[in-house]
């Protein structure tokens, strides 16, 4: 019979003097079985439940890109971005600013030094058309000024 058990699971520990029996090592087993047994079983439950919440938040793919500003706007020139699937949302930025819209919005909100400016947009299947009747800078199309699209796509 052992004199001493561990702390944490009871295990037998035995000093020189203790008579060593197999029952106790196969209580042992079973008590080891049994801890092993229900971590797995715990973490197969965490991953069952991070799953479905994962399922829950939808999909998308992240796409960026960069373009340099070609100094054209208006009407007879509206820039145009074509995804391989569909825009969800959409951020444009320079070093000085940043724009965001989301998907079915009729307005391109920038937010540059505090001013908040409205631009026409229209959404595509796949595409996303942005225009300001003000300026290139307006419509994100300054002449040699590189900007960077972040757009997050649907999956689905």
């Amino acid at each position: 019979m052992p004199s001493n058990q561990t702390p944490n699971y009871k295990l037998n520990q035995w000093s020189k003097s203790d008579r060593v029996q197999m029952e106790d090592f196969n209580a042992d087993n079973a008590k080891i079985d049994a801890a092993i047994k229900a971590e797995a079983t715990a973490r197969a439950s965490a991953v069952s439940t991070l799953n479905n919440k994962i399922a829950k938040c939808g999909n998308c793919k992240i796409v960026y890109q960069t373009y340099v500003g070609d100094g054209t706007y208006g009407p007879d020139h509206p820039k145009v971005f074509t995804f391989p699937s569909k825009p969800l949302l959409l951020i444009l930025a320079t070093d000085k600013s940043v724009a965001v819209t989301t998907y079915g919005s009729k307005e391109f909100n920038k937010i540059d030094n505090a001013s908040l400016w409205t631009y026409s947009i229209t959404w595509g299947q796949n595409s996303f058309t942005m225009m300001s009747v003000n300026s290139a800078g307006y419509q994100y199309n300054q002449l040699n000024i590189q900007y960077t699209v972040i757009a997050f796509l649907a999956t689905d």
